[in-house]
């Protein structure tokens, strides 16, 4: 009887023969780290390598979407992984890139320029061209020209709404408090409308064997440049030359250190509600953090 892998593997042989030809062999699959959503896989074949994600069938959305943001991030100083495919497979979906050989980012002031350099892809509004994904959640992307609006009701107000069932009344009254005091937090930062990774935490940010810097997983929108330096410091792993070399090309506002409280929010309720209450306690340090400013 056939196993889930040998399925699985049976599938991806079937979709490279499709890009490559029949004359392609897939020598060995390995699944890798680097995914809490999605399968992760490492695919050897005659024609080269090649780097998978694999999901279940309600993935496709996920995975199309990600496909989408790698193709603008194309057009980047940024090496990213090239699509080939992104279709269903029978009972899931499947996503085939360019496999990159990376290390951790050694050289962090030509990162901190190739971020700078995304930052100065602008639009005349907040938002994308459609909804995507902040890990696995659902991640709302309208086109609006007030940045506080949309921070309040884009980012903060539905991961309110999904984190009630693991939060007390305490959280939830504090929680309303913070949203409804956005606008005044926000009242006098007039950001730009920068292209943003979206989900810029060190496990995303590398660079190639070569030392060009490297960018994957992005949650693209048109943003605060600062809601991507808020989210290097939620985990840690970043160099505190990197914030030298970004500030001594593209100084940050006044306020920023307010700031970067109410945008690692966001993240930190996303993680509340995609993993458990591990993250509880840190989400309620957050949360105390900011009602210290109102």
């Amino acid at each position: 009887m056939s196993t889930p892998l040998q399925n699985l593997r049976r599938q991806i042989d079937g979709t490279l023969k499709q890009i490559f030809g029949t004359d392609m062999d897939l020598i060995e699959i390995t699944q890798i780290s680097g995914g809490s959503i999605s399968s992760c896989l490492h695919a050897c074949t005659s024609h080269g390598d090649y780097f998978l994600k694999s999901g279940g069938a309600d993935s496709i959305r996920q995975l199309r979407a990600e496909a989408d943001a790698l193709r603008w991030l194309q057009k980047t100083s940024f090496r990213v992984p090239r699509v080939l495919t992104v279709q269903t497979i029978q009972g899931g979906a499947l996503l085939v890139m360019e496999y990159l050989r990376l290390r951790p980012v050694r050289d962090w002031e030509a990162y901190a320029g190739a971020l700078v350099a995304l930052h100065r892809m602008t639009h005349s509004q907040f938002g994308w061209h459609q909804n995507n994904y902040i890990g696995a959640t659902d991640q709302q992307n309208p086109w609006c020209t007030d940045w506080a609006i949309f921070w309040q009701q884009a980012r903060l107000a539905p991961q309110l709404t999904w984190a009630k069932s693991k939060l007390n009344s305490e959280d939830i009254r504090s929680l309303k408090q913070i949203l409804d005091a956005v606008p005044n937090l926000l009242a006098n930062h007039k950001p730009i409308c920068a292209l943003t990774h979206g989900d810029l935490w060190s496990g995303n940010m590398a660079e190639t064997i070569e030392g060009q810097p490297a960018l994957f997983d992005p949650a693209l929108y048109y943003g605060d440049r600062e809601t991507d330096l808020a989210m290097t410091e939620l985990f840690g792993g970043v160099s505190p030359s990197f914030y030298q070399a970004y500030n001594s090309l593209w100084p940050l506002d006044s306020g920023y250190e307010l700031r970067k409280l109410l945008y690692n929010l966001y993240h930190l309720l996303n993680h509340l509600n995609m993993f458990g209450t591990g993250y509880l306690t840190a989400t309620r340090d957050l949360i105390n953090e900011l009602r210290a400013h109102l």
